[in-house]
């Protein structure tokens, strides 16, 4: 299972609900941070990090049947 949180707006939680609602709910999640200011914080706990560029890659494994999370 894949779970996308997705908004097109800034500071709306997506990071905070991926990463403290979400994620501790579902065994071996990992959270994947899409172009963010918050992801460049080193507080944050990402697992990967994808720029909007990398488009392509983050398609195929969103696909792939993976579980993991975008904020």
């Amino acid at each position: 299972m894949n779970i996308a949180v997705i908004n097109f707006s800034g500071n709306v939680g997506k990071s905070t609900i991926a990463r403290h609602l979400l994620a501790p709910r579902v065994r071996d999640a990992k959270v994947i941070a899409v172009e963010s200011i918050n992801a460049d914080d080193g507080a944050q706990e990402t697992d990967e990090k994808f720029r909007g560029r990398q488009f392509s890659e983050l398609q195929a494994r969103l696909l792939s049947g993976i579980t993991w999370w975008l904020t």
